[in-house]
């Protein structure tokens, strides 16, 4: 009685024809398409809709707003990236570097107004003597934008900010 045992190139072999069998099926079966729309169904109107003036603003990332920042000059907008605190100034930026402390990278947003005491708690901050004192983290920030701050660079004035998980 002669035993049968599989060579590895043809259980590589089956497996392929398995795999290239699914990848076929799986791209002839389609969806079906939907139904043509009822006739009841009033016309698109081309009058524009008007939001909510309650509505809640559409969370930017740091790109979106520092690549936007002259089209978002003098808007408010609302925006999640890391913020960091040292030596009474508050920025905001999109990459923190690997620092000791963390340093912001290339573009950065001055950021105006009271950073409240629960979000300073909740920030990591600094230990030992011979470092100087910073605070940093992520953060969603609600606020008013400017160009020019004044110093030459961009700001962010806080109506409201609120520590966030990760970016």
């Amino acid at each position: 009685m002669t035993t049968y045992e599989p060579s590895m190139r043809g259980v590589t072999r089956g497996a392929v024809f398995v795999a290239v069998l699914t990848l076929i099926l799986v791209a002839c079966s389609g969806t079906a398409a939907s139904p043509p729309p009822s006739a009841s169904a009033p016309p698109a109107s081309d009058a524009p809709i008007d939001l909510p003036t309650g509505a809640p603003p559409t969370t930017l990332s740091f790109d979106d707003l520092a690549g936007g920042l002259v089209d978002l000059d003098g808007t408010t907008v609302t925006v999640a990236g890391y913020l960091r605190i040292s030596d009474d100034r508050a920025q905001l930026c999109g990459v923190l570097l690997e620092s000791y402390p963390p340093q912001c990278g290339a573009v950065t947003f001055r950021v105006i107004g009271e950073v409240p005491a629960d979000v300073i708690d909740g920030l990591e901050t600094t230990t030992g003597d011979d470092v100087s004192k910073a605070w940093w983290g992520t953060v969603q920030i609600s606020g008013l934008v400017a160009a020019d701050g004044g110093d030459g660079s961009p700001t962010v004035t806080i109506d409201a900010i609120e520590l966030v998980e990760g970016l």
